[in-house]
């Protein structure tokens, strides 16, 4: 929580989305961690839930697209975001007029230029802005690893108990399809509308 604390206050978003799904997949249903935590610490845990906010996928991230928006300083944006909204400014997009295919169809092309543009602008005020001067990658995992990781015996005393079922999913299994089916089109239809109702803001 210190170091999800320091990375919002960074405007890291990207790694502060792997802390607090990290943070909200360390515990099971039936655990009292959670509920220790909030009595506990409060603090702590009403920020866990501020940035649970920030991060939720409702409205197409329209939490964090607000607050990416009205970052002024240097930020490190979740990239998973941005990706998502090119694969669906693609896929629910012809690349031409459909009634005169001899014509692109700029809007695709003009919203790729948008998606990019805001990614690149974000590397652009991280490179100039002093606040990202930060010390080498070797100290900084130094002081993870040594104040902040669990031991290895804490680690597997938190480990989840397996179902009963033999058949257990893939931990992380990637759910893009390889494949566009008829309902995962509309879905990218849809979501390419609403994307580009937000960059018309």
């Amino acid at each position: 929580m210190d170091i999800a604390h320091e990375l919002r206050a960074l405007n890291n978003h990207s790694a502060l989305r792997a802390f607090v799904a990290g943070i909200n997949n360390s515990t099971f249903q039936g655990t009292e961690t959670m509920e220790i935590f909030k009595n506990k610490t409060p603090d702590p845990y009403k920020n866990l839930l501020s940035w649970d906010v920030l991060l939720r996928q409702r409205g197409v991230h329209h939490a964090y697209r607000m607050a990416l928006k009205s970052t002024k300083g240097a930020c490190i944006p979740a990239l998973e975001v941005h990706v998502s909204d090119l694969i669906r400014a693609h896929e629910g997009n012809p690349n031409v007029n459909l009634d005169d295919p001899s014509k692109i169809h700029w809007g695709k092309f003009n919203m790729f230029g948008w998606l990019i543009q805001s990614t690149t602008q974000c590397q652009i005020q991280c490179q100039t802005n002093p606040d990202y001067c930060l010390p080498s990658r070797d100290r900084i995992l130094k002081v993870i690893f040594n104040e902040y990781v669990m031991s290895e015996e804490m680690q597997t005393s938190r480990i989840a108990p397996l179902p009963d079922s033999d058949l257990v999913e893939e931990p992380f299994r990637s759910t893009l399809p390889r494949t566009m089916s008829r309902e995962h089109s509309t879905f990218s239809q849809k979501g390419a509308t609403i994307l580009h109702r937000i960059l018309q803001r």
